[in-house]
């Protein structure tokens, strides 16, 4: 693990849903429709079985030895996932190739739907990229990468980020190293030159500092519940996504000056 204290911070990357917005179950079932709409323990339940069992946790990214295995938190496509999702509630798939395409878009209201725009989200990231920092959003999403970048830009969010990873892109899914460094790749940074926001404690706060990267959990729409030791530990904890430019000033003034700013 590099030394995230005696770098210039140079980049940010960003989770998305309960990051930079909120996050609607409710909104994005009612825009989906109840004919469609698939219930998330379904979708869950769904994943594990694609997955084959439980993927790893905190204890395995604790161990510096540890390795992730060929298959692990491989991400699935929405296809595979919601086929699944209908097999268990014993609905139909269609056969029409045309037909299935069409269910496969209108699924995608169900992300316009559900995920929001934090108040003054635009403002904070334009403060950064001012500021001179590069930007990039890493989110894990099954969705297709292109409707999710037109959502971001509908949102007025594209145009501040250099680089958006998206899961369902990469093949991969947080806390997998490789999601993490594609978007150090796309920015041109080292994670010791990198700050992680996000609001869950394996996939923005384990998985980043395991890479080297210094991490901040926010809790402005959700409190991860889970034990916050060893790499679980956040560097920062926000409540509101405006409190960010003022502590990542801090962090970079201390770092120019040699002190010590891991929590």
């Amino acid at each position: 693990m590099q030394d995230r204290s005696s770098r210039p911070i140079k980049a940010v990357l960003f989770d998305w849903g309960e990051t930079l917005g909120p996050y609607s179950l409710a909104a994005g079932a009612a825009a989906l429709g109840e004919a469609l709409f698939v219930p998330e323990e379904v979708v869950q339940t769904a994943e594990r079985l694609l997955w084959g069992g439980e993927q790893p946790g905190l204890e395995d990214l604790d161990d510096p030895a540890w390795k992730p295995p060929p298959d692990t938190w491989r991400e699935m496509t929405l296809r595979e996932v919601l086929r699944r999702s209908y097999q268990l509630m014993g609905r139909s798939w269609p056969t029409d190739p045309a037909a299935e395409h069409a269910l496969l878009l209108r699924n995608h209201l169900f992300s316009l739907a559900s995920i929001g725009v934090a108040e003054g989200a635009t403002e904070v990231l334009d403060t950064l990229r001012r500021s001179g920092l590069r930007l990039g959003l890493v989110s894990n999403v099954v969705y297709l990468p292109r409707m999710l970048r037109a959502q971001l830009d509908r949102d007025r969010l594209l145009p501040h980020f250099d680089a958006t990873i998206f899961s369902s892109e990469l093949g991969r899914r947080k806390p997998h190293p490789a999601i993490y460094q594609a978007a150090l790749d796309a920015l041109g940074v080292e994670p010791a030159e990198t700050v992680f926001i996000g609001d869950r404690v394996l996939e923005d706060v384990a998985g980043p500092r395991r890479l080297g990267m210094q991490a901040i959990l926010t809790r402005q729409f959700r409190d991860d519940a889970t034990p916050m030791t060893g790499l679980a530990r956040p560097d920062a904890i926000i409540h509101d996504l405006r409190e960010l430019p003022a502590l990542l000033h801090a962090w970079s003034a201390k770092r120019a000056s040699g002190d010590e700013v891991v929590g």
